[in-house]
């Protein structure tokens, strides 16, 4: 699954040390993953046009909070615990967003799922995409 949209990686530490974080979104593209090998679960791949390997980001058992309160704007944020980052992303299309964040939350987080539909009553667009991934 692959994602086209602004990203801003920013570290929580940096407050802490006195430093300030980069303010400026770049264009990338996540992926959704295995690393090669097979093992160590899912990983998220965010790679620029500067930067093309990519940085990965374990996501299982790794994910401390997802923000989705306007994803509907194609914005999302996904809190990190190690490395403690924030993965701002904005800018994407709403579906592919709405996909792309509901897959991280029924493969990774199972238990997070009820909690996640709830959100999204409006524009029909939760049964469309649970339908898609049960059949």
């Amino acid at each position: 699954m692959r994602l086209p949209c602004d990203v801003v990686v920013v570290s929580r530490l940096l407050p802490s040390a006195g430093m300030r974080a980069p303010g400026r979104a770049a264009r990338a593209l996540l992926a959704l993953g295995k690393p090669t090998g097979g093992e160590g679960g899912v990983c998220l791949l965010v790679s620029t046009a500067r930067h093309r390997p990519g940085a990965k980001y374990q996501l299982k058992e790794n994910i401390d909070q997802l923000f989705t309160k306007f994803v509907d704007e194609g914005k999302a944020t996904l809190r990190l615990k190690e490395p403690a980052v924030d993965i701002c992303l904005s800018k994407s299309y709403f579906f592919q967003a709405m996909v792309t964040i509901l897959i991280i939350v029924i493969k990774i987080m199972p238990y997070k799922l009820l909690c996640f539909l709830f959100c999204f009553p409006r524009k029909g667009i939760t049964s469309c995409c649970l339908n898609a991934f049960i059949s």
